[in-house]
């Protein structure tokens, strides 16, 4: 299984989703729909938040055992 670590990272560095939004270039509706595990980003949309975040593509990624 696979966790979407962007709102730990997100809240950590203090960024709000509107700032993450002009950042990234995806709606606000579609990152908080991420952080909720609502729906699955596309690696191009990963890639966009990580750039934005400036972190790593991987350190958005988790793996967790079930």
């Amino acid at each position: 299984m696979v966790k979407i670590m962007l709102k730990e990272i997100r809240t950590k560095r203090k960024i709000t989703l509107r700032q993450l939004e002009a950042a990234s270039g995806i709606s606000i509706s579609t990152l908080s729909r991420i952080e909720k595990g609502q729906v699955s980003p596309t690696i191009f949309e990963l890639d966009r938040v990580a750039v934005a975040l400036d972190v790593s593509l991987w350190d958005l990624i988790k793996f967790i055992k079930k």
